[in-house]
């Protein structure tokens, strides 16, 4: 009525193998009921499955029973699978109380216990027997399960009658089972998961940008039915669909992967779905061989398009994604977009750099007034403004300015502190207090003297009272009109001759003459290092004001004058005033 080994109780069998290159020690096959109980079986070793107890019931047309309870299996070994004990294809097998101590898989499964079903079906229960656990104990697998491997059907494990104590295996040192799930996870070397924690209704990437590939990390890992990564596994494929539920609203491209190590590495992957939706995908695998729904779907989040983006074909097409960055003389000619509602992307204005996206920045001798348009101006001073940073893209977008030489602000048009504004817009270096004031009082001793040359050619001239007073007035109306012209004509953004333009410096630099020994920037600037545009200001016009008051002043009440010489002086003065200083106020204000 079938095999048994029963001893009677509290006995112990010991069988060894006498020629350690055959078979198991004990090998039973198509038995229609196997009992082993009280039984010891200890340094037993074979070349095949099994290293101390072998049985295999695939050629059996029945079915059958297989009891083995309160056994000890110590130090057997098999070059592969099952150290102690191979059960394969056995349909009702029964484990209860053994001990399973120091056996050995050396190139296979299962240290102390393994079991197969392939044939049939096949119902294992490891549980305790009599009060007393079954102890796998300081077993060893080369491959896979250091204390028990299977494949096929799952196993029943009673847990709680089950004690696992220093068992080793490069993969499950103490149980392995078959490739399961795939599951998401932060790294690659990660050997275990907590399949309990997982929730596959919540999507496994946010803010994803339709139409483009995944560049963060999105690694799958292939685990056993314990959350245990098949990290021996570096062939198996795995591949990402867009789920039959949603298939018409999106697509992958490259989404076909091998193994490394059990991990399986999706970043690169092309996907597209409708923007600010979540999107249902598979992921399949060859080496899952009856895949679990709840483990072959998950959710991807995607956003919607921002700025730098159009949507067109269902996708956020990024403006100038189609020049590689490696074309280093086009890499700076992309097309943007700075409105996300743009039907198209715009192509790169001449006067300025673009990165692509909404990445755009002006070059040499332009500025642009804010990051939201594409509009770029010329410069004043073209020198000054440095264009887009070198290597930062559009970090600066409204570009640089010339900051070693005092040139910040809009267009880079001011100077900064230390800095005083001279003529055609260049910022010079700040003299210093002491001779900022010095300068100040030169300026005004060579009004007094040019004054006094203008009144002591006015005594000398022999024309009549009338005719000298005509005389002195068309004298400097012509002057006030030529420098009047010559203000305009510099003003004017026209492609001058080198001749002109030069002469026309010229021109300038006599207009702000004062600026060029006296500056209220540089005065200010001694108790601010920024001082206000409009404080500035007023504090010139006031000092204006008050030195032409001044000087007024002293020439109407100037006994030795007569009063037709003292109105006609009066008045000379005043233009002459205005001429030296028209430039500047003009300027400040």
């Amino acid at each position: 009525d079938g095999d048994s080994l029963n001893p009677p109780p509290h006995t112990h069998t010991s069988k060894t193998n006498s020629d350690p290159a055959t078979a198991s020690a004990i090998q039973i096959q198509s038995s229609p009921k196997v009992t082993i109980h009280h039984s010891v079986l200890r340094h037993t070793s074979s070349t095949t499955t099994g290293g101390s107890l072998n049985i295999d019931m695939t050629a059996s047309q029945q079915s059958s029973m297989v009891d083995i309870s309160l056994c000890v299996f110590d130090t057997n070994s098999s070059n592969s699978n099952g150290g102690g004990v191979a059960l394969n294809n056995s349909p009702d097998v029964t484990l209860g109380g053994n001990l399973f101590f120091n056996n050995e898989a050396v190139d296979g499964r299962g240290g102390g216990l393994y079991t197969s079903c392939g044939v049939g079906d096949c119902d294992v229960v490891v549980e305790g027997k009599d009060g007393g656990a079954t102890l796998f104990a300081a077993n060893r697998a080369g491959v896979s399960g250091g204390a028990f491997a299977w494949v096929g059907r799952q196993p029943v494990l009673v847990e709680e009658q089950i004690t696992y104590n220093m068992n080793n295996s490069t993969y499950g040192e103490n149980v392995s089972g078959v490739p399961f799930a795939l599951v998401r996870v932060e790294e690659r070397d990660v050997t275990s998961v907590d399949l309990d924690t997982i929730n596959r209704n919540v999507a496994l990437l946010s803010d994803l940008r339709s139409g483009a590939v995944v560049e963060q990390a999105f690694y799958f890992a292939l685990v056993d039915q314990y959350g245990q990564v098949l990290i021996r596994d570096s062939q198996s494929v795995a591949e990402i669909f867009v789920d039959d539920s949603n298939k018409d609203d999106g697509a992958v491209k490259n989404a076909r992967r091998v193994a490394s190590k059990g991990i399986f590495d999706f970043r690169d992957m092309y996907v597209r779905f409708t923007p600010e939706h979540t999107g249902v995908f598979t992921i399949l695998s060859n080496a899952i061989k009856n895949p679990v729904e709840k483990w072959s779907t998950f959710r991807l989040h995607f956003r919607a398009c921002q700025r730098g983006e159009i949507f067109t074909g269902g996708e956020c097409y990024l403006c100038g994604s189609e020049i590689p960055d490696s074309h280093v003389d086009s890499s700076k000619r992309r097309k943007f977009s700075l409105d996300k509602s743009d039907p198209e992307c715009s192509s790169c204005p001449l006067e300025a750099y673009c990165w692509g996206s909404y990445k755009i920045a002006p070059r040499e001798g332009y500025w642009r007034m804010s990051a939201n348009t594409a509009n770029f101006i010329r410069c004043p001073n073209s020198p000054a403004c440095l264009g887009a940073e070198p290597g930062n893209d559009a970090h600066l977008p409204s570009g640089r300015c010339d900051v070693e030489n005092g040139y910040t602000g809009h267009l880079c048009a001011e100077c900064a502190s230390g800095y005083t504004l001279g003529s055609r817009w260049t910022c010079r270096k700040c003299p210093s207090t002491f001779l900022n004031v010095v300068q100040f009082l030169v300026v005004l001793f060579v009004m007094g003297a040019i004054l006094k040359l203008i009144m002591n050619s006015t005594k000398s001239d022999s024309l009549t009272h009338k005719q000298k007073y005509a005389t002195t007035a068309i004298h400097m109306r012509i002057m006030i009109n030529y420098l009047q012209l010559i203000s305009l004509s510099t003003s004017l953004e026209l492609n001058w001759p080198e001749m002109f333009s030069r002469l026309f410096q010229f021109q300038d630099s006599l207009s702000t003459v004062t600026d060029q020994f006296f500056n209220t920037n540089c005065l200010l600037s001694e108790f601010s290092s920024t001082p206000s545009v409009f404080f500035t200001a007023i504090v010139f016009n006031l000092i204006t004001l008050v030195i032409f008051l001044l000087v007024t002043s002293i020439m109407v009440t100037t006994p030795f004058l007569g009063g037709s010489d003292r109105k006609r002086h009066t008045v000379a003065f005043g233009v002459i005033f205005i001429f030296l200083i028209h430039g500047s106020v003009v300027k400040h204000n």
